[in-house]
């Protein structure tokens, strides 16, 4: 692993651990949740990150002539649009939730755009799977942008586990509770660390290039 990976691995994993721990110790259970809480600052924060990933993604696929980086770049506009809450924006519920398909609250027009573009969504994943096979000598831990976005999806599962948490552990329902805002604090710096690594995958790509 060559030592830019590695350091910047590192000293990300240092500013989530180190911001996570400094929220347990210097704030009260209220400030977590307001720091955490949906269009709280850290949220918004990584919106905008996921924003600039995605525009220098546009960039790095015109330049680059690439249907690789152009999916990246419709993922990172996807998660953007997700932390807006533009997701639900122009429909009945969330798109991406399986009662609005399944329920008769949504009109049939709105369930219709939600499933093409979440199937979008599915063929996207595919493909980039399909693209880490068909170019295995790609497959390297010196493979800076592939370390970047393989990490940034590791953390953005990590992340969605957070938040799942109570269904997940149904035994620790109640310590989850009383730690709600801590939790919420880890969920959402965490997916700050993801929008963070995609955009250095990116940018690295895209200065290399230039």
């Amino acid at each position: 692993m060559k030592k830019s990976i590695f350091l910047t691995l590192f000293v990300l994993f240092l500013a989530t651990m180190g911001f996570i721990a400094w929220s347990y110790l210097n704030l009260n259970e209220a400030q977590r949740l307001k720091m955490g809480a949906e269009d709280g600052p850290i949220e918004t924060f990584h919106a905008y990150i996921f924003m600039a990933a995605s525009a220098l993604g546009l960039i790095t696929a015109w330049i680059k002539r690439s249907r690789l980086w152009g999916v990246f770049t419709f993922l990172m506009a996807a998660a953007t649009a997700r932390e807006f809450d533009m997701h639900k924006e122009f429909t009945t519920d969330s798109i991406l939730k399986i009662r609005f398909y399944t329920g008769d609250a949504a009109p049939m027009i709105e369930k219709i755009g939600g499933a093409v573009f979440v199937i979008g969504l599915l063929f996207s994943a595919i493909y980039l799977i399909s693209r880490l096979f068909k170019d295995r000598h790609r497959l390297s831990l010196n493979n800076f942008p592939l370390v970047m976005s393989l990490c940034g999806f590791g953390a953005l599962g990590f992340a969605k586990m957070l938040d799942s948490f109570a269904r997940l552990f149904p035994g620790l329902i109640e310590f989850h509770h009383e730690n709600g805002g801590l939790f919420r604090m880890a969920e959402e710096t965490i997916e700050t660390t993801a929008a963070t690594l995609f955009l250095a995958a990116v940018s690295y790509t895209l200065m290399r290039r230039t």
